[in-house]
């Protein structure tokens, strides 16, 4: 039961995502605690807006290494429909993956120390800048520092639609919770409180059952 009102949240949670793609937003924060969905809610909104909408074709989903694989199993059981790819090196076989899901469609996943070694391979097409539909940041508290590699090269990438996965961003200071609005302009405190709201309803639910 538990897990049931987690992925309604999720799904619930989604609906305003594809609310914020749709208007002139540039991307959201999304701040939940452990255990209430945000990988499936980021998953499902990836899905709709590819699969069913078909404004996109493509994100890139930049993460700690350990999640690579919990990811991609998530990716594969709920969007069985959409190529995903690990970018874990540079060889040729697998830049050619890359080129044919850049042309074709898909979701790639990679590291935040691959994706400072090889930004400029990410971005780039044909000798041509390439930009993502979506660009996802997961543990993105690892963007707070702007003196730090992840955060001068994440600021430096663009996107049409950016999504910062992280921890509730008001535990922050106020200068590191600032950073992580950097390249990303959005509406942080109404997203805040949606996310918040749904905890708190979630959490209400759970009490009754």
């Amino acid at each position: 039961m538990h897990r049931f009102f987690c992925y309604l949240g999720a799904a619930t949670r989604s609906v305003f995502l594809f609310h914020k793609a749709e208007g002139s937003r540039n991307g959201v924060i999304l701040a939940d605690e452990m255990g209430l969905g945000k990988s499936i809610q980021v998953i499902l909104f990836l899905h709709f807006m590819i699969m069913n909408t078909h404004k996109w074709k493509n994100a890139l989903l930049v993460m700690p290494a350990g999640l690579l694989s919990d990811w991609k199993g998530k990716l594969e059981n709920w969007t069985p429909d959409i190529t995903v790819l690990i970018y874990q090196n540079s060889d040729k076989e697998l830049l050619s993956k890359l080129r044919r899901l850049q042309k074709t469609g898909g979701i790639l996943l990679v590291s935040y120390k691959m994706f400072i070694y090889h930004h400029e391979t990410l971005t780039t097409y044909k000798g041509m800048p390439f930009i993502w539909d979506c660009l996802v940041f997961d543990e993105a508290h690892r963007l707070k520092n702007p003196a730090t590699k992840n955060h001068k090269v994440a600021a430096s990438i663009s996107a049409g639609f950016h999504i910062l996965v992280t921890g509730t961003p008001i535990q922050n200071n106020l200068k590191e919770y600032w950073s992580l609005r950097i390249p990303v302009y959005f509406s942080v405190f109404e997203w805040y409180c949606i996310s918040v709201w749904t905890g708190i309803f979630l959490k209400t639910l759970l009490l009754w059952t």
